[in-house]
């Protein structure tokens, strides 16, 4: 398959597709309930889940939540909702807080966001459901390399569902 495993040499092959399996087993991989800290690159390399459009898949790993480091270069505001653009020297995503369109951020802010991977207008973006502003700029750079970690962790250690899981189903 294409994506990210051919983008990052990953070219074995895996022990199974999320595509191919009951999205009920997608909560045996602890990443499925981890906000997992990505930079943006990583993030549009993403893919939709066929078999669960709400899930999106990393290497074999099915994934919902997030974790994004980054500056505000973008604040827009409505009665019921903020969305704003985040740069993490990757590349910028946008991100939507419902519920708080008096969410005091402004452009220039650095920002740790945390929340669920959606689809607006054919582009991945973060409905946020935590955020955190940031006062030390050490942070952004302390999360790229955890990303990065992340990345290469989830890359050479595939998803294996358990043998019991398999008879069961």
């Amino acid at each position: 398959s294409s994506g990210i495993n051919a983008e990052y040499g990953e070219d074995r092959k895996l022990p199974y597709n999320p595509d191919q399996m009951p999205c009920a087993l997608f909560g045996l991989d602890p990443v499925f309930w981890s906000s997992l800290p990505l930079t943006t690159s990583t993030l549009r390399r993403l893919r939709r889940s066929t078999s669960e459009p709400s899930t999106f898949v990393l290497s074999n790993h099915p994934l919902r939540n997030v974790e994004l480091c980054g500056f505000l270069t973008e604040v827009k505001r409505w009665s019921n909702r903020v969305r704003i653009v985040l740069d993490d020297s990757h590349g910028a995503v946008g991100c939507v807080k419902w519920g708080e369109g008096d969410w005091n951020v402004e452009v220039g802010d650095l920002l740790t966001v945390r929340g669920a991977l959606t689809v607006f207008r054919e582009a991945i973006e973060i409905r946020i459901n935590r955020s955190f502003k940031q006062v030390d700029l050490n942070k952004m750079t302390v999360h790229l390399l955890l990303a990065n970690e992340q990345l290469g962790l989830l890359l050479t250690h595939p998803f294996v569902i358990p043998e019991r899981e398999k008879m069961i189903n």
